[in-house]
Formats: structure tokens, C-alpha cells, sequence
């Protein structure tokens, strides 16, 4: 993977503060400013990191952290400089006890920070200490120690700043969910020195004003590979009047195979350069490795691409033990244009897959019915007709349920039978009939009336025991209601 620069907070464990600090937030306000360190009206350099900071309060205070890498490496703080604050810090950098370039400077020795008012109120992002020659590749790889002393301080207790400390790694050095800069020119110039950027034609390497690499050329572009999560492009705009007026450019970048996003570079209504500006923030990307593109999309006579640096967020060791053992972490990001296409395709395939499959088993199942609809009509039965079945001798007067029950029941029939053999006379049913239509006590009356086995014997005559008219019964005598012989 060869080296990588990481950046560490000043609120970071391994950083240990003696004397007087405090900690406070960008957006804070400054006693006696009235102002923020984040404020953009007030500031062209842009954010503090983090949004963190630690304030020098007196002299004698330092701080001291230790790293393991090539032994290069920046201490970035913030200063303001105001007629309110009118003084002065007197600063020493060392590298494993050497002393080494101090506010930004490449001498080594004390350097005195003067808050002399300037034409901008609050100056981020500068370097307060750096050890070697920002174009050297003379590199000591090992343990060091970075040092930052405030020897003396006249005329304000507040004004001066630390924010983060960048630091070149050893190659292949392990990361976890480290924040780390890319082709950062302040402190690894040139840009394209760092093995993770790729420029195409047409860019130039030079000095401030233009931070480390740009270009003017549309269709240059700037290749990034990283393996992480999020990647911030760090940028320049440049003033209304600075190199001359200025017409607003567009850019595009590309992550992978997505579909392109645009950015705009617009001049400022002023004659100051902006520096350390957010051009474009992704975050939340699935974690693995990533390439992103940025391209020159406007004219040759408008605003400029400038690289500052670019800033990822890398892996965590749980999500790299995910990716060696292929166990998806839970992290995604939108499907690429492949992806969709490779889905689409499956879906047809598969979809056309079912539907032979429906259209077969259909088949299958309609052939299988037919054959067994042809086996029960071979051995199909007859059918009998309605018959009636009489209670008999159980029947009950005062039960609820009639005494003559009417159900359909299948027998079978031998064949060539006739259907209308039964066991009962078409005269016997016309009498079932009747005697359900009787009223109760008209029931009772017939039962306690013997009924004589031969239907040719005398027959006694029947005593109605209510009125109405009836159907007559064929050789009987029928009586009206308290009827009495003379």
C-alpha cells in the first residue's frame, strides 16, 4: 500500500498538553473578537478540523506526541489577528530534540508569531510546525517525537491555536478508521509524489497562490484510488479580481461506476483566494475499495481546478476482517450502472424460467385430470331417486321434529335396473304425503285407529275432530266433528 498520511486531532489521546490549554470548539466565540474561527465572512482559509481546537492561554505551555513513520509531519494550528489582541507568541518546533521550521518557516530556531492586524481576521489551517524540507525525500523511518513549545507571549491571552498534526506512516503501516490526507503540496510537494493520485495531462505544479496542482485545461482530470468510506475533495476558489475577472466553471467527479456528479467553481466578489474549501463530501460508501475521477468540465478562460488535497476516511479493522473473510459488513451504497444492468438481465432470465416452468406443470396437471375425469366415468354407479322413510313406531307427539323424515340417499343399482324400483307403492307415498299434512291431533287420532293389513276390508269411518275441507280417502267413511247417530 506504500506510506499514507494521517491526520490526528487535537482532541487524540496520543497528544499530551502541559500548562495552560483549553479546549474549545470552531465555532466558539473568541473573548475579545467577537468572532468564530468557523465564520466564512471572516475567514478565507476554511474550517477548523473537527470542529476542535486548543487555545493557548500563557507561555510555557507544549505539547508532545509520538508517532511511528518516515519522519515527516506538520502541526496545523489557527492564529487571529485583530487591534484588540496586538501581540505576539514566541514558538519552537523540535523533532526528536532537533529543532526544526516553525510557522510555516524551513529555519530552524524560535519563531515569533506576531497578531498583526491583516487584511483577514481569522487565518486556519496553517502550519505551525513541519520537520524536513517539504521537496526532500530524505526520510528517517522509525520512532519520533514531535515537540511544540510556546516560550513567550506578550499582549493577549488568546489568539493562538492548535488544531490536528499530519504524519507521513511507514509503508503498509495497519489503519483503522483513520482519517488520512492525499497529495496534500504544503507537505508532500509535489502532488503527484503520493501513489494513491493519478493526473492525466495538462496540470501544473507550483507554489502558493495555486496550493500544490492545477489546471486550467478542460478534460484534465485527477484519478483517486483509496479503500474507505468517505472522500472529501479540498480545494481553492479564487478571488473576483485575482488573476482577472474570473467566469464560474463546472467540474464533474465520478465514484466508481456511478453516474457523474457536478460541482460549480465560482469566484468570490473579492481580490482573496479561498483555500482549504470543500469542493465535494461522499460519505457513507460501502466499504471497499474505491476509485474516484475529478474532470475538468468548463472553459479554458474560466475558474481553475485546484487540488489542495484530498481527505478520506479509512477502513476500520472490523470491516476489513469483513472483507477478507467476504461477510458483508452492513454499509451499502447505490448500485452502480453495472449492477443494475446485471440485475435487469437475471430478472428476465429468471422470470422467463418460471413462466416455462408454470406452463409445464399446468400442462402436467391438466393431462393427469383429464385421465382420472376418464377412470371415474368408466366406473361410475347409478344414482336412485328421492325416497321417503317413515318414523314407524317411534314416533313421538310431543317431539318437535316431524315423525316423517324426507332425505336423499344414493344406492347403488345393479345394472339395467330399473330406476323406480322400490319398496314403496305409488298409493303408500301418496299416504305418506297426506299424513304429513295432517295437524297434530288429527295424527293421533289416525294412530290410535288400527289399520287393518288388507286394504279390501270394511274400513271403520273417520271422525274429524275439527272442520275444513279434505281430499277424501277411497272407500271410507269420513264423520264432521261431534258427529252422533240418531
Amino acid at each position: 500500500m506504500g506510506t499514507v498520511w494521517k491526520m490526528v486531532d487535537d482532541t487524540d489521546g496520543g497528544i499530551e498538553y502541559t500548562g495552560d490549554w483549553r479546549p474549545s470548539f470552531g465555532n466558539d466565540i473568541i473573548d475579545g473578537v467577537g468572532v468564530s474561527l468557523n465564520d466564512s465572512a471572516h475567514s478565507v482559509f476554511g474550517p477548523v478540523f473537527n470542529n476542535t481546537v486548543h487555545s493557548v492561554l500563557t507561555a510555557g505551555t507544549s505539547l508532545k506526541f509520538r508517532f511511528n513513520g518516515t519522519s515527516h509531519a506538520a502541526l496545523y494550528g489557527s492564529n487571529v489577528r485583530t487591534p484588540n489582541l496586538n501581540g505576539s507568541f514566541v514558538m519552537e518546533c523540535l523533532l526528536d530534540n532537533v529543532s526544526v521550521g516553525a510557522d510555516g518557516g524551513q529555519e530552524a530556531g524560535p519563531v515569533t508569531l506576531s497578531l498583526t492586524p491583516t487584511g483577514t481576521l481569522v487565518h486556519n489551517n496553517q502550519v505551525l510546525c513541519r520537520s524536513g524540507e517539504a521537496k526532500s525525500n530524505l526520510v528517517v523511518p522509525g520512532e519520533h517525537e514531535l515537540v511544540f513549545n510556546v516560550l513567550n507571549s506578550t499582549g493577549t491571552t488568546a489568539g493562538l491555536f492548535v488544531d490536528y498534526i499530519v504524519y507521513e506512516t511507514l509503508p503498509d503501516a495497519s489503519v483503522d478508521g483513520d482519517i488520512l490526507q492525499m497529495g496534500n503540496g504544503e507537505i508532500d510537494f509535489p502532488a503527484n509524489r503520493d501513489q494513491h493520485l493519478s493526473f492525466s495531462p495538462g496540470w501544473v505544479e507550483t507554489a502558493h497562490p495555486f496550493a500544490s496542482i492545477f489546471t486550467y485545461t478542460p478534460g484534465s482530470s485527477v484519478t483517486v484510488k483509496f479503500n474507505g468510506t468517505g472522500i472529501q475533495l479540498y480545494g481553492e476558489l479564487m478571488g473576483e479580481g485575482t488573476p482577472s475577472q474570473l467566469a464560474s466553471n463546472p467540474m464533474i467527479y465520478q465514484l466508481d461506476d456511478q453516474d457523474p456528479m457536478g460541482f460549480q467553481l465560482f469566484p468570490f466578489g473579492d481580490d482573496f483566494n479561498r483555500t482549504h474549501q470543500i469542493l465535494f463530501d461522499m460519505h457513507s460508501l460501502s466499504p471497499n475499495e474505491h476509485t474516484v475521477v475529478v474532470t475538468h468540465n468548463g472553459t479554458a478562460s474560466g475558474m481553475p481546478l485546484i487540488v489542495d488535497y484530498f481527505q478520506v476516511t479509512s477502513l476500520t479493522s472490523n470491516e476489513q476482517a469483513s472483507l477478507s473473510s467476504g461477510v458483508p459488513s452492513g454499509l451499502s451504497f447505490p448500485p452502480s450502472r453495472h449492477q443494475q444492468k446485471s440485475a435487469i438481465i437475471g430478472g428476465a432470465v429468471g422470470g422467463a424460467l418460471l413462466f416455462s416452468l408454470v406452463t409445464v406443470g399446468a400442462v402436467i396437471f391438466l393431462w393427469k385430470r383429464n385421465r382420472q375425469g376418464q377412470r371415474q366415468r368408466k366406473g361410475t354407479t347409478g344414482i336412485s331417486p328421492l325416497y321417503v322413510e317413515s318414523s314407524g313406531a317411534d314416533f313421538n307427539p310431543y317431539s318437535l321434529e316431524s315423525s316423517f323424515h324426507t332425505r336423499r340417499t344414493t344406492k347403488p343399482t345393479m345394472e339395467g335396473s330399473h330406476p323406480h324400483d322400490m319398496s314403496s307403492t305409488p298409493m303408500e307415498d301418496i299416504n305418506v304425503v297426506r299424513t304429513r299434512n295432517l295437524k297434530l291431533q288429527q295424527r293421533l287420532t289416525m294412530l290410535q285407529t288400527p289399520v287393518s293389513g288388507n286394504r279390501h276390508e270394511e274400513q271403520l269411518p273417520i271422525t274429524h275432530t275439527d272442520s275444513g275441507w279434505r281430499m277424501r280417502e277411497e272407500d271410507r267413511q269420513e264423520l264432521p266433528p261431534n258427529y252422533a247417530e240418531a
